[in-house]
């Protein structure tokens, strides 16, 4: 999974399910690194546009980052933005919200402009942006 905070503060992610597991630990760890080594609101937004839903295991890299994090998520992260292009896969991420409800708000978009747009709204909300 690739992470930049070229654009901060917003962090985007690149998930990509199927591939090592070891991938998904190491960009969620990747993300935990810059929120905690930064102040200030940030946003997250997850470019998800791929055929299929994460496994239950990568699922759980999300949870456990969601757990670890909750402080930060809930003080200082202004949202996640998930675009997910295909409507199964959106449907399939609506669900493991619903089981793990994240500790910030979260939008799930159709494609990456529309969620960026969404982070961005919330970001001068707060005066981050």
């Amino acid at each position: 999974m690739r992470v930049s905070r070229d654009e901060w503060p917003i962090v985007t992610l690149f998930p990509r399910p199927g591939g090592p597991l070891e991938a998904w630990r190491e960009g969620w760890a990747k993300v935990e690194h810059i929120v905690e080594g930064t102040t200030g609101a940030f946003g997250l937004l997850a470019d998800a546009r791929v055929s299929q839903p994460p496994s239950a295991l990568e699922r759980r890299v999300v949870t456990l980052f969601f757990e670890r994090q909750e402080r930060i998520l809930s003080t200082r992260c202004v949202g996640l933005a998930v675009a997910v292009s295909n409507p199964m896969v959106r449907a399939a991420a609506t669900a493991v919200f619903w089981v793990a409800s994240p500790p910030m708000p979260v939008s799930l978009e159709a494609d990456a402009a529309t969620a960026r747009s969404w982070l961005d709204t919330r970001l001068r909300d707060v005066g981050a942006a």
